[in-house]
């Protein structure tokens, strides 16, 4: 039985039949940092210097089409890292599905 974060598989048999399933648990919050930490090196910009708004901005410049998911994302990653609130999973689904 998984107690945390990680990713476990789980191997199921039915006589001579095994089925294998891998299931990964995440923390929202932290998939979220993540999230915006990868789309900010995908798009070769300098995470050190730029906050998360400008990331987003820049990224909504190049990729118009992608704006309700970046202003997701960006609602997301303030309330986890500057409101120190945690992440519910209807959130995270809303911003994995892209809105």
């Amino acid at each position: 039985i998984p107690r945390g974060e990680g990713e476990y598989i789980f191997e199921l048999s039915f006589g001579d039949q095994r089925i294998t399933k891998t299931v990964r648990i995440i923390h929202y919050g932290e998939e979220i940092k993540a999230s915006l930490q990868e789309l900010g090196r995908r798009y070769d910009l300098n995470m050190e210097r730029l906050t998360a708004r400008e990331v987003i901005e820049s990224i909504r410049k190049k990729e118009p089409a992608k704006a309700k998911g970046l202003k997701i994302l960006l609602t997301l990653f303030e309330k986890y890292v500057y409101g120190k609130k945690d992440i519910v999973r209807s959130e995270f689904i809303e911003y994995y599905c892209g809105g």
